[in-house]
């Protein structure tokens, strides 16, 4: 383990031994990352500006309705809270596993157990949709709204759009997993500068491959 981090610190964080390429090429995989989550973040604040629509769409059974129930303006302000606070909180989880999946820092740092980290995530997103869910459903039940579906419909909504999140995640964490382990297994060995670099640069097309694939995922999430 010494070994491999002396080789890497040697081989990828000392520019005098690198020169110029090396940290571009350190920076353009840090960069394509950054892209691979500012296209996730736009889907977050996409979901957030749609909130108060999808949340009018939830209860428009009652809407067409002539006399509406009580306790539907204040239903859906609960439930439009409650969605909220619940993306709030998928864009930080989100946020987290990004900066932990970013590589070759100014410390000497690689990202571990990516596929676990992975997995974490979609658990987690897959928790806070389920007590969602079950936040929806307790709102409905005390107006007595059922009829309308809302929690069921409003819950849908955000689970598509979460769907969409772990699926850019799993491309992109994927591609940052293979390259990793390329680096680890050529760290066995001797690394030289032009292995780092080579690794790197296949890396980046790998990379880029899955940022236009979560991209698509996107695109998609959005137009629904």
């Amino acid at each position: 383990n010494m070994l491999f981090w002396t080789i890497l610190c040697l081989a990828v964080l000392s520019c005098q031994s690198l020169g110029a390429d090396q940290t571009s090429v350190v920076d353009e995989f840090n960069d394509a990352l950054e892209e691979g989550l500012q296209s996730v973040r736009v889907l977050i604040q996409n979901t957030e500006s749609h909130l108060p629509s999808a949340v009018n769409k939830a209860f428009d059974y009652f809407n067409r309705l002539q006399d509406k129930p009580n306790g539907v303006a204040e239903a859906a302000n609960a439930l439009y809270e409650t969605a909220k606070n619940t993306v709030t909180q998928v864009s930080a989880e989100t946020e987290a596993i990004f900066s932990k999946l970013s590589v070759l820092t100014d410390q000497p740092r690689l990202p571990q157990n990516i596929l676990q980290l992975i997995a974490d995530h979609h658990n987690l997103q897959d928790f806070l949709i389920k007590e969602a869910r079950e936040a929806f459903s307790q709102t409905i039940r005390t107006h007595h709204l059922g009829s309308s579906k809302a929690d069921e419909k409003l819950a849908s909504f955000l689970q598509q759009k979460t769907n969409a999140i772990k699926q850019a995640v799993t491309s992109i964490g994927s591609a940052v997993h293979d390259v990793i382990g390329h680096l680890q297994n050529s760290a066995n060995s001797s690394l030289s500068k032009e292995a780092v670099e080579n690794i790197l640069r296949s890396g980046m097309e790998t990379l880029g491959f899955a940022i236009v694939f979560a991209q698509e995922e996107i695109k998609d999430a959005m137009s629904h």
